[in-house]
């Protein structure tokens, strides 16, 4: 320990420091994100909760305006093909940056 700095001092850094550490412990996701396998387990995730949200919306607008099935019907068809459509383009862009990253990784170790 260094005499030359006064014990209160000590203690504060002391503090501070633990209090750093906890809050980089918080700040940082469990998970990468960016890992492959997140982004395509969140794809079917995203889909079913995209067509369920819109089934609750149909059946709420349903009970609201005694309409029953045809804002389920409607609402459900909309959050399917939503749905499916972002699906489609998550996964182009996800196919198209494992090509350029193959192509990358080719290129840097194969001669």
């Amino acid at each position: 320990m260094n005499k030359d700095i006064p014990p209160e001092q000590v203690n504060t850094n002391e503090k501070s420091s633990k209090k750093s550490v906890i809050k980089d412990f918080l700040s940082k996701p469990i998970v990468k994100s960016d890992s492959r396998y997140m982004q395509y387990s969140g794809l079917g995730i995203t889909l079913a909760a995209v067509i369920l949200v819109f089934l609750w919306i149909g059946m709420k607008l349903d009970d609201w305006l005694k309409t029953s099935p045809w804002f389920t019907l409607a609402l459900t068809m909309i959050g399917f093909f939503g749905g499916f459509y972002n699906f489609y383009l998550t996964i182009q862009k996800l196919a198209k940056q494992d090509k350029e990253e193959d192509k990358d990784y080719e290129k840097k170790y194969k001669h």
